[in-house]
């Protein structure tokens, strides 16, 4: 389907909260092989149910997310939003921890939180590395999800790492020279397996240096345009950069798990079970971190989602107009859930 254009918006996403009657409730869920994963719920007993996957992977999420669904646009639609924090992340435990953590794992976790709030079946909705958990948890689970919503959309192909560890070095030089200059590479498979050899290695001082350069590096180039790499790098906290970065680059690694050879890209394998499943889509013009290249391998593969693309947009989800447009999406899908009742 052909790309729409959103109109940029100075007052998109104005009005986050969770203070509008939207009782929260916390738990630990044991999912197994040593693991628990902090959840919440928040939103009335009688809206449609949302599940939001955080990106990273490794980022975990937060209370704020929940705001996604309030305010004006939802006052009519209600949401019953969905968190957890992904094995390894955030509030779940054990911190850090890559043993049994695969998107397989990630996927049967969501079938035991979606069992254990008594949910038939829920909106799937992700971000960035969010679209390829909620993806694949649609081909498995294809009965339990009444939409998918998606912010971002990524690729595990070559591809993706060539741009991601080389080809962003056209837009800003500075970011990528520290990050090739720390491992003395500048080719993409070796940075990566660098990276991966230094966060996991016994040396302790280097392993954080690198968590520091590899997380600063990234978030360079979140928004539109591109940030300055030492301002980003002395603002973080060393023990949060070390978990994204332990938990992203095992994923980064082993190809997000999926089932593919070297060269290919396992994502789409099984999506002709969705046909039938409203499948929506927004991604900025400028996204750096996802290129919007990639949308080519998301039309191709599910010709009936619909793709809006937001003007001037990055990948940072604060951005307003694509915050917005996320949240528009959300209320086209909870007015036709509401309709289809």
């Amino acid at each position: 389907m052909t790309a729409s254009m959103i109109p940029t918006s100075d007052n998109a996403a104005s009005d986050r909260s969770i203070s509008e009657g939207r009782d929260l409730k916390r738990g630990q869920l044991a999912v197994g092989d040593g693991h628990s994963i902090a959840w919440s719920i928040s939103g009335p007993e009688d809206g449609v149910p949302l599940v939001l996957l955080h990106g990273g992977p490794g980022a975990g999420s937060s209370d704020e997310m929940h705001g996604m669904f309030t305010g004006a646009l939802f006052r009519n639609l209600p949401v019953r939003s969905i968190l957890f924090d992904q094995r390894g992340c955030g509030a779940s435990a054990p911190l850090g921890s890559v043993e049994a953590n695969t998107t397989d794992h990630l996927i049967a976790d969501m079938e035991q939180l979606r069992t254990l709030l008594h949910i038939e079946n829920w909106i799937v909705a992700g971000g960035s590395w969010g679209t390829t958990l909620a993806l694949r948890y649609a081909v498995a689970h294809p009965k339990r999800c009444r939409a998918l919503l998606l912010r971002a959309v990524t690729i595990w192909s070559d591809e993706k790492f060539s741009w991601a560890l080389e080809g962003r070095k056209t837009l800003k030089a500075q970011p990528w020279k520290a990050l090739s200059n720390l491992v003395g590479t500048d080719d993409w498979r070796s940075i990566l397996t660098a990276y991966h050899g230094a966060v996991f290695g016994p040396d302790i001082e280097r392993a954080l240096e690198a968590a520091c350069t590899w997380v600063a590096y990234e978030n360079a180039f979140s928004k539109s345009k591109p940030g300055d790499f030492d301002e980003i790098y002395a603002g973080l906290d060393p023990e949060t950069a070390m978990i994204k970065a332990r938990i992203g680059l095992h994923y980064w690694k082993n190809r997000a798990f999926l089932d593919a050879a070297e060269n290919t890209d396992g994502l789409f394998t099984g999506v002709d079970c969705l046909a039938d499943i409203p499948i929506s889509i927004v991604h900025g013009t400028r996204d750096h971190i996802c290129h919007p290249k990639f949308l080519a391998y998301w039309r191709r593969a599910l010709p009936q989602a619909r793709i809006a693309m937001v003007p001037d947009a990055g990948h940072s989800p604060e951005h307003p107009a694509l915050e917005q447009a996320f949240r528009q999406i959300t209320a086209d899908a909870v007015a036709a859930q509401q309709t289809n009742r």
